[in-house]
């Protein structure tokens, strides 16, 4: 069994408990269990200080980390194939490499260009 918690600092600062409590919870009942959390973040600042930190109590009971990093250019340039160069490039400049941006640039019915 997975769970996914995203935007894991907004829980943790709207209770700064939540790692002490995952820390005991991990600790005491998931130790031994099938459970596989992942914990996700976009602010990698916070992620860094409290979560992966030695001082925060979830310090030690990581198995990975991944850094996503937005598509590049060309990557990115693969949502908008129908369009002219120019627009490619002026397309990447305002939406960047975010999958999801890039999603919703290519499903809306009006372009931007």
């Amino acid at each position: 069994m997975v769970l996914v918690i995203d935007e894991f600092p907004y829980i943790a600062m709207a209770n700064k408990s939540i790692p002490s409590l995952m820390q005991n919870l991990i600790d005491h009942n998931l130790k031994n269990s099938k459970l596989f959390i992942i914990i996700c973040g976009c602010s990698m600042s916070f992620m860094e200080k409290e979560i992966l930190s030695y001082k925060s109590p979830l310090y030690g009971r990581r198995t990975s980390q991944m850094k996503i990093e937005p598509f590049d250019f060309f990557d990115s340039i693969n949502f908008f194939q129908n369009y002219s160069i120019q627009n490619q490039v002026i397309s990447y400049g305002i939406v960047g490499g975010i999958p999801q941006y890039l999603q919703i640039a290519t499903k809306t019915a009006v372009q931007f260009l």
